[in-house]
């Protein structure tokens, strides 16, 4: 059985180099004295052959052999001549190649150089102009960009190829798409391609693989050109000279290229040491690095592909210690340098310029985020956007039976309130302070009056068992029955609606024992069976103010005390060419005045129509809808609350880094750290782990630590 690590011990973190060699030669020994000794076998000659034939008996056996040395030798010598004539062919190609490779990089012409993070900075502008200009690489616009997403989504026919055509050629921006929650397997395969470009630019850095570097460049500025003068073209149907998102990506990399070829020309340097912005120690490379630090999966992107391509004999563990180890002292040597360079006096307080300046901005982002809920909400009225109704539909139902009225308003009959009339509703509930409250959250574009026509649109078509059920409910005087108005409202699709439809119902109940539901149901039963003609009178049957959210259902506004219900009339109507055609018919008694009720041409009266108001909260917009989706309570819980532990996490807590955090002078460690760097660069496998070592046990040490960060003045005891 075998004992497999999956994680290697760290030999030499907590021994001596003797300690250490000492274990390695015991291990030796054991592994030697239990390993049986094995005799090899005397092979035969490979120029003869010897066939043995052995009777079934035993009694006798008779050997032949013989030697085929001479055509196996000449076999050989064919098999040779053909691989150099093939070789020979290959070699009239690729010699030119080769030797101006090797003069190229010949050591007597060139002197060593890093240009590693330029190439770096290419690869990411490019990335970038992919990102933000990615309809000027894929297929060509459809006629003149007439032909939006939505109308290829809509249209059932389409197929595949034509919808990612329509998507990519629109005048729709990336930002837009991946909002859309959509992503075109075109636009990933791009950044895939960039993103896998990068990494294998990086491994051959770090490996140091010139040739490879080499064999990369060719291949690249082929497919690069190629791609961009020939390929591309044909896609976006418009030539190279009229794309300028490719024309400024194909710049960028030709800086790359020219990078590259530099980079090839003058080698890899033979140490790679530390980050490229940990070089200096100022204040503009303290804030890069920490904007580096700062960028999620960058740091462990890094650390990880340095651990993978880098010859060491850490494990990912010790060797992410030491990178988290050397990011800390570079930090803190910037700050230690920073204050040489701009010493303070002792003893002076702090001005008033620096503590107003930065404290009272950090006050004022702190308010904002406590406050920030309820600032977005409270401004709804004019940072939202209207949301109107384009679709009424209203479904009167007694019972689980047939709707006997059902009528939908279509956008035409539905009109905003002028001003005017807005200020006569709100003057005329000024003492209703309910009302006054609700009213002042809306202007007058948020209210619309619906008007629904009074003849059903539907037929009144239920079967006559049913009919006769519906008789004898009525007639039961033990029975309740109730009258269902459903309000369907319909607006137009946004964001910050989870639905574009809303409802509502409400309930009109005629119960058994109310001496006035009984006459209406007597009156239904009549009217029925035929023996009743006329209509009948019904008061409050639904709320003639409903007020319409965003999200949830729709609601009565009952602090709006007057003509809040509305009064119908209800009628069964019958064709005179055909009396198996009947229908409901509703008339509404209300004011032809209805927000001016002191007006003095204002009674009551009936119309064949029926009116609703609606107040309609406003949505946000589609840069705040992210925010608003959650609500004020969602927000504080989701993101308030997020925030208020990431800021508590920096202000708490921080006895525990003191220790580490102020240290007076740390050149000392970075030494250190830049030693461990240079020896792995120089393959000595083993001082790598005595310094390692020595550095782990420093952060051990509390007294050594101290005596390691005393400054140069100070005396050690």
């Amino acid at each position: 059985m075998f004992n497999i690590d999956i994680f290697p011990q760290r030999h030499g973190l907590w021994k001596d180099a003797q300690d250490t060699d000492k274990d390695l030669a015991k291990a030796k020994e054991n592994i030697d004295s239990n390993t049986p000794a094995v005799t090899p076998e005397p092979q035969p000659d490979p120029g003869e052959r010897s066939l043995e034939v052995t009777s079934e008996l035993g009694q006798s056996s008779v050997i032949f052999e013989y030697s085929s040395a001479p055509e196996e030798e000449d076999h050989k010598k064919k098999t040779k001549k053909a691989k150099k004539d093939k070789a020979g062919v290959v070699a009239i190609f690729l010699k030119p190649m080769f030797d101006f490779y090797k003069q190229m990089t010949d050591t007597k012409y060139h002197m060593v150089t890093d240009v590693y993070a330029l190439m770096f900075l290419c690869d990411v502008i490019t990335f970038i102009i992919v990102v933000f200009g990615y309809s000027s690489f894929g297929p060509a616009e459809q006629t003149a960009g007439e032909e939006s997403v939505t109308s290829v989504i809509s249209d059932n026919k389409t197929t595949r190829y034509d919808f990612y055509r329509s998507l990519l050629g629109s005048s729709k921006s990336v930002t837009s798409v991946i909002s859309d929650n959509k992503v075109p397997v075109p636009f990933l395969v791009m950044l895939l391609a960039q993103f896998i470009l990068m990494i294998v630019d990086r491994a051959l850095y770090l490996r140091k693989d010139i040739f490879g570097k080499f064999i990369l460049q060719i291949i690249l500025v082929a497919v690069v050109h190629i791609w961009m003068f020939f390929i591309l073209p044909l896609i976006t149907q418009r030539s190279f000279t009229d794309n300028t998102p490719a024309k400024l990506w194909y710049f960028v990399k030709c800086v790359y290229f020219g990078l590259s070829a530099y980079q090839i020309r003058s080698s890899y340097p033979y140490r790679i040491l530390g980050n490229f912005l940990t070089k200096k120690y100022n204040y503009a490379n303290l804030f890069l690095f920490k904007g580096f630090l700062a960028i999620p999966f960058l740091l462990e992107l890094r650390c990880l592909m340095d651990w993978m391509w880098t010859d060491t004999t850490l494990s990912i563990g010790p060797w992410l210690q030491v990178e988290d180890i050397y990011a800390n002292i570079f930090c803190l040597e910037c700050w230690r340098t920073s204050e040489k360079t701009y010493p303070t006096p002792r003893g002076m307080k702090k001005k008033a310029v620096i503590k107003y300046g930065i404290g009272g901005l950090l006050l004022f982002i702190l308010i904002f985020i406590i406050w920030f809920p309820l600032l977005l909400f409270s401004l709804a009225s004019t940072v939202f956007q209207a949301n109107p109704p384009i679709e009424c539909e209203l479904t009167i139902q007694f019972g689980s039976y047939e709707p006997v009225f059902h009528m939908t308003s279509p956008e035409r009959y539905m009109k905003v309130i002028s001003e005017y009339n807005f200020s006569k509703l709100k003057s005329t509930n000024k003492q209703n302070k309910a009302a006054t409250a609700f009213l002042s959250a809306y202007s007058a574009e948020d209210v619309y009056t619906i008007e629904i026509d009074g003849e059903s649109s539907a037929l009144w078509d239920i079967s006559p068992p049913s009919i006769q059920h519906l008789y004898n409910d009525f007639m039961n005087k033990s029975m309740d029955v109730n009258m269902y108005t459903s309000v369907i409202i319909k607006r137009e699709p946004k964001k910050g609606m989870a639905s574009n439809t809303i409802s509502a119902d409400f309930v009109f109940p005629l119960k058994a024992h109310d001496v006035e539901s009984e006459v209406i149901r007597h009156a239904l039963a009549g009217m029925i069976n035929g023996s009743f003609t006329h209509s009948i009178y019904l008061g409050n049957v639904f709320p003639r103010f409903m007020h319409v959210p965003a999200t949830g259902m729709i609601s009565a506004v009952r602090s709006i005390n007057y003509d809040n219900y509305s009064n119908v009339t209800l009628q069964l109507e019958q064709s005179t060419s055909d009396k198996e055609k009947t229908w409901w018919k509703l008339q509404e008694k209300i004011r032809p005045h209805p927000f001016d009720p002191i007006h003095e041409h204002n009674q009551p009266r009936f119309q064949n129509s029926l009116s609703v108001v609606t107040f309609n909260d406003r949505v946000a917009p589609d840069t705040l809808s992210f925010f608003t989706n959650y609500g004020i309570i969602g927000l504080y819980v989701s993101f308030i609350l997020v925030i208020g532990s990431f800021v508590r996490m920096q202000t708490s807590g921080l006895t525990h880094n003191i220790m580490f955090d102020e240290l007076p002078f740390v050149q000392r460690i970075l030494h250190l750290c830049n030693d461990i760097y240079l020896v792995r660069e120089s393959g000595d496998m083993a001082l790598e782990e005595e310094l390692v070592a020595k550095l782990i046990f420093l952060y051990r040490s509390p007294q050594t630590m101290i005596k390691w960060t005393r400054p140069p003045k100070e005396k050690d005891d």
